[in-house]
């Protein structure tokens, strides 16, 4: 009646909208066929949707304030906002809880969803919240901004990309990301390297730094404005940690 499945030696870590979510109990797996699947309650628990379970039609009902979606136990089929959608597969029991693919999930409400493979690591992100990515890595709008107030300019090369974070009111650069190839870095560029920079991820291929440069110029004596440059100015370390690496 359900799908075999296979677990994964190595626990698969969430993170949701660059937040690292421990919840055990309802632990997303790697099937036979190299899906992650994960739990219904898992939705209702981490992402603030109501889940309800009808036992006698064993069907879940996944709702917020905008879409509605139903599953069967024991049917490949979704219904979202009364459009059929058709999975590859039925849910999965384990541990007496609903498993579906993840990639559903963010079908049926809007999220993306990325893999790392070196680490593990399954990204959930609302687009909403996402300042810049690409197919290398991304990062996070910081907490008390709007993503209008900042803009970034991206510059790709043959072995690096170059992303600046810029003032959109005043195209002032606030920091810049640099993506490297780690044997370009190591032989062409990191000896004579002309900025002070931070390292802010490094594996076996690639090598990410942060570069502290500012060109913004502003009013000292308009309060409002001088407010305003200092916050986006110290953006930098909320966005240098909501970092999530894509390329492996």
């Amino acid at each position: 009646m359900f799908s075999s499945c296979v677990y994964a030696d190595t626990p698969i870590k969430i993170s949701l909208d660059g937040a690292m979510i421990e919840n055990q109990e309802y632990s997303p797996f790697i099937d036979e066929n190299n899906r992650i699947l994960i739990s219904i309650r898992w939705v209702a628990d981490e992402m603030n949707y109501t889940v309800d379970w009808d036992e006698d039609k064993q069907i879940a009902t996944i709702k917020d304030d905008t879409d509605l979606v139903k599953l069967q136990r024991n049917s490949s089929k979704i219904l979202k906002n009364n459009v059929r959608l058709k999975m590859d597969m039925i849910p999965v029991l384990k541990n007496n809880r609903l498993f579906i693919p993840l990639r559903y999930l963010s079908q049926c409400f809007g999220f993306e969803v990325e893999w790392n493979k070196n680490t593990n690591t399954v990204y959930i992100i609302n687009p909403d919240k996402i300042l810049f990515k690409d197919e290398n890595f991304g990062v996070f709008i910081p907490e008390g901004l709007n993503k209008s107030e900042m803009k970034t300019v991206i510059n790709k090369y043959e072995n690096y990309t170059v992303v600046e974070i810029q003032d959109s009111l005043s195209n002032g650069l606030l920091f810049s990301l640099s993506y490297f190839d780690l044997s370009y870095w190591e032989k062409e560029v990191k000896t004579n390297f002309p900025a002070q920079y931070e390292v802010l991820y490094e594996d076996d291929k690639n090598i990410l730094i942060c570069i502290s440069v500012s060109d913004i110029q502003y009013n000292s004596e308009n309060i409002k404005e001088k407010e305003h440059y200092l916050k986006l100015l110290h953006t930098k370390e909320q966005i240098c940690n909501s970092l999530f690496i894509l390329n492996n």
